[in-house]
Order: C-alpha cells, then structure tokens, then sequence
C-alpha cells in the first residue's frame, strides 16, 4: 500500500471499533456527556478497532461494500485503504485525492442520541468524534475531496450549512453500492463533484460481496422491508434477499480475516426470502436452510447472532422461533440467550392504523397488543432478549395513545426485554419527512411517565441480564465501569422521578 493512497475510507471512532465483540453495545455511543464522563462512554463501548499501523482489521460494513465496489471496478489495492480516524493524519497526504467517510450519527440527531441528550442534557459521544475526525489537520492541509455517505447521511444534508462548516464535497444520500465507482473516479481525476446525489436502490446482482472482515462478522441477508411505515427510512427501500451463495462468502471472508462471531442483518431475519407476496409470513425453510449453510461454514453454532426481527413474524410462527433457537443453542451456557433489536413503536392501535398499518401483518392493526404479546412470550420462552423500540411523539400523538402505550408495558413487565423510547426525528428519506419532530420543549407529562416506565423497565431487566450477557472474557475493570454506568443512570431516574 501507498505511503499516502489515492483513497482513504473511514468512519467516526464510535463505528470504527467492535464494542467488545457485542454488537448491542454500541447504542452506548449514544450516551451523552454529560452525565457521563467522556473516558468512560469511550472505555465501555467504543474501544479502538484492531488495526495495522491505523489499517483497520475490521470496518464497518458499509465502508467494506464501498471498498470492495472500487477494487470491482478498476481501482487497485494500494490505491484504496481503510483507516482509523485517529491515523487520518499519517495516511491522508498530498497523493490522496478523496476520503470516504461513512456515518450513522454524524451531528447527534438520530433518534437514540436525540432521545438520551434531551432526557439527559448532553452531547453525544457520536457527535463527539464525528467533530474531531473532522477537525484533523491532513483536511486542511491537503485538501482531499471528501466524500460522505451512510444511514446518517441526512443529516449533513438537512443541517443548515453543516456540508459547508465541515468542508464536505458530495453527500451521498441512499445505497453507494453503484455509484461510488464513478464518484471516486471523478475525485481521484480532479473533477469538481455534485454537492448532493441521490443513490437509487442497488440492484441485487451490483451489490458487491465485500473483501476483507466486517466489524463483528455483520452481514447483511436482505436489504429493505416492505411494510411502508411512515416513520421508517428502510421501508422506503424495495425489499431484496441476498442469494445464500453471497451471503456465504462474506462469512467466508469474516471467518479467513479472524472473526470469532457472524451477526445476520435484516430489518426481520425471519422474513428471509419471504415478503409481501406471502403475506409477511416466514418461510420456514428458506430461513432454516441459511442458518444451517451457515452453521456448516462455521463448523459450529456458536457465536451466530441477529440483528432484528418483527413481532408478527415470531408470533404467526413459534415453530420457527424454536427451530432456530435449538439450531444455534441458545439457553446453552455458551449462548445463554440471544439479543435481538425489536420495534415495538406504540401501544396505541390509532397510531398503527394511522402510520404504520402494514407493521402488525399478517395481522390486523387492532390485533396488535395481542400480537406483542404473543410474540414476547414466545421469545421469552425461548431465551430471546428483544431490545424494544418505541416511537414517541408522532405527529398528532395524544395522551390517550401514550397511555395505551404504558397499559401495554404493564403488560409486559414480567417478560425479559429492554425498552427505549425513540423521540420521532423527522428525515426526507421518511413519508413523514415534513413533519415536526419531538423536541425537549415539546415533551409532555404524559412523555414523562412514559419515559419512566421504560425506564424502571429497563433497568431491572438490565441488572439481571448484565452478567450473563457480558460473560467471562471482560476484565474487573471493565464490570465496574460499566456498573459505575448503571449507578449514573439510576441515580438520574430517580432524580427525575422525584421531581415529577
């Protein structure tokens, strides 16, 4: 490789790290400052990436597609390298004619982050460091054409003058897969660059299997939804399943580079080559035939995680759930069980007829308290752990839905599971694009006792769920810091709770 590559991708330091091998802990890079201490939000949840004189040995997944869409498409291998922000000075020199940056949360204003900074009155830790990668002197020296993209890219783009203030050349809005061959060409000729470009959907036969090892073996399966929830950005997204061959050469790959763990990515996994032409509901054997090529790749079911499924899809098929969960183990001492991210949304039926009437199929909107409770008890039953989302402060929300809302998490309250309300933050890239989103000003009594029994939830589950979880390769240290996180977050709900 180059001294200096023609080419530098890379990411903030909170996505450019493998949160100690445990995907889930990366929400923590939302954690703001303060309350928390800067080195402790760093120390728990976004420890450096292994890497090679600031060569990441894993990337994201996103800078490994765009990686492997140059090296398909004429670039060579020392002309594109993948860095660690904190070595951008070293690797971007006066060869380097364009840096790739892939974001998830660039300003803070995602959904997560906007939601703990409100409640907690602070920066987030990914907005921390997508301002100090940027500050870094080689831009300013040298003067690469920057290139931004990523699932956070919007807001650079919806933020007033942020392109500008951060000396951003093209934002990519949507799937790069396609278009950034042509970009980077552009760039490394010395083309002036579109400010703005939107990136249609990729075809499935132009998504580019990646070449080197994903953070903590992530490998996507499917690629939109389907569903058109009016709030959801993948939903706008056609959906598309990935042939297993591709999928299994990127666990191939993961598995050559050194991963120990192989994390399947889908909006619903359990909807794996199924969809709306068959009513949203799974097809058992397309999923099981995945995960057991999988399994055969790995020699084992160990260390095979998932990123989301939907209620209605565990809930029209228990059978499925089961099969998987003697598939991989799960219950057994090394998988004793399995983190899954989950959208709850709302208690309200009102809200689900108004925003998102495909989320409860093959069900009924009316149907759905039924619905999350089935599927909870299934997963429960199963040693599955759902981290739940909640969308709060939809246009036109009232008391009345946030009360059916907390009359559901009552229901809920003996089932292992994690519950974090999300503050609805507009985006163009959503139906609901040009709606107001929920603000700390705006944020009501009712939001208030909301938010608290999420929270009073969440912390019991979490103090019984946080060894296990954990496990036995983390240092002392490490408990106690993230035990001395825990305390900070108790201490603040009860501060808040003393005031209401």
């Amino acid at each position: 490789m180059n001294k200096h590559p023609q080419i530098v991708l890379t990411s903030p330091a909170t996505e450019m790290t493998t949160h100690h091998n445990r995907e889930f802990l990366g929400f923590g890079t939302c954690s703001p400052t303060p309350p928390f201490p800067h080195w402790l939000t760093k120390l728990l949840f976004y420890p450096k990436v292994k890497n090679s004189e600031g060569v990441a040995h894993y990337a994201p997944y996103g800078l490994r597609k765009v990686e492997a869409a140059l090296l398909n498409n004429g670039f060579e291998e020392d002309q594109v390298a993948v860095i660690h922000p904190d070595h951008l000075n070293h690797y971007v020199g006066p060869e380097t004619r364009a840096v790739g940056i892939s974001v998830m949360d660039p300003l803070g204003l995602g959904p997560v982050s906007a939601t703990f900074s409100a409640i907690l009155n602070g920066r987030p830790a990914t907005a921390f460091e997508f301002r100090r990668m940027m500050n870094k002197r080689c831009f300013r020296k040298f003067k690469p054409k920057i290139i931004l993209g990523g699932p956070g890219a919007w807001q650079i783009h919806s933020f007033k003058n942020a392109q500008q203030i951060f000396g951003i050349s093209t934002v990519v809005i949507g799937e790069a897969d396609e278009v950034a061959p042509e970009i980077f060409k552009r760039a490394v000729e010395g083309d002036d660059l579109p400010p703005l470009i939107y990136a249609r959907p990729a075809i499935e036969n132009n998504i580019p299997t990646i070449k080197r090892p994903s953070v903590n073996g992530l490998i996507e399966i499917s690629r939109g939804c389907g569903r058109n929830c009016q709030f959801c950005i993948p939903t706008m997204r056609p959906k598309r399943d990935l042939p297993v061959t591709k999928i299994l050469d990127e666990v191939a790959v993961n598995v050559k580079g050194g991963c120990r763990q192989i994390c399947l990515h889908a909006e619903d996994i359990l909807l794996y080559g199924s969809g709306a032409e068959y009513g949203f509901k799974p097809v058992s054997e397309k999923v099981l035939n995945l995960f057991k090529s999988t399994i055969e790749m790995l020699g084992g079911a160990a260390n095979i995680g998932i990123s989301h499924v939907s209620l209605p899809a565990v809930a029209s098929s228990p059978g499925l759930v089961k099969d998987l969960t003697h598939l991989l183990g799960i219950g057994e001492p090394n998988a004793p069980f399995l983190g899954v991210q989950v959208g709850l949304e709302t208690g309200s039926v009102r809200l689900i007829r108004k925003y998102m009437a495909g989320k409860p199929l093959p069900y009924r909107p009316e149907d759905w308290p039924e619905v999350v409770k089935t599927a909870i008890g299934v997963m429960d039953d199963c040693n599955w752990i759902p981290a739940l989302t909640l969308m709060v402060g939809l246009p036109g929300e009232t008391a009345t839905d946030i009360a059916d809302t907390i009359e559901l998490l009552d229901d809920l309250k003996s089932y292992r599971s994690l519950i974090v309300p999300l503050f609805f933050i507009s985006s163009e890239e959503m139906i609901l694009h040009s709606n107001n989103t929920l603000k700390k000003e705006t944020i009501t009594p009712e939001h208030e006792q909301l938010f608290l029994a999420c929270l009073k939830h969440s912390l019991h589950w979490a103090n019984s769920l946080r060894e296990p979880y954990l496990g036995r390769d983390v240092s002392a240290t490490f408990k106690l810091a993230f035990a001395t996180f825990m305390k900070i977050i108790g201490l603040k709900a009860a501060k808040a709770k003393s005031t209401m």
